[in-house]
């Protein structure tokens, strides 16, 4: 029934006691997936470092293309804007000088009753 066999240590018999709850604890092993494949790479020889490319030169050069080409999509867009507003004050100006040229005619044509 019982075997006696020797035991090295009366905490190997016990469990340790954990103050976490054992719903809150994680697992210890990934069991939702299957086991991770850790592949070795063969070294390859190193090479000789290569030369920085992101150089001051090159930074001051790519700023300078950047700027002139949203000047240049800025200067598209308050020309168009520019032309739009001049052609609505010239339609003002027709339109105040339409005006004029009535009163006039009705001006003269009341002193002409006279």
């Amino acid at each position: 029934m019982f075997s006696l066999r020797p035991v090295a240590s009366v905490a190997a018999l016990v469990r340790p006691r954990r103050l976490v709850l054992p719903m809150l604890q994680l697992p210890a092993a990934r069991s939702f997936c299957a086991p991770a494949v850790v592949e070795k790479k063969a070294e390859a020889p190193k090479a000789a470092p290569k030369k920085s490319s992101g150089g001051f030169g090159s930074r001051v050069k790519s700023f300078a293309v950047g700027f002139a080409l949203a000047s240049a999509a800025s200067g598209y867009a308050l020309f168009f804007k520019v032309q739009l507003a001049s052609e609505e004050l010239a339609a003002m100006v027709r339109e105040a000088a339409a005006r004029q040229a009535q009163i006039e005619r009705r001006l003269a044509a009341l002193e002409g009753k006279k």
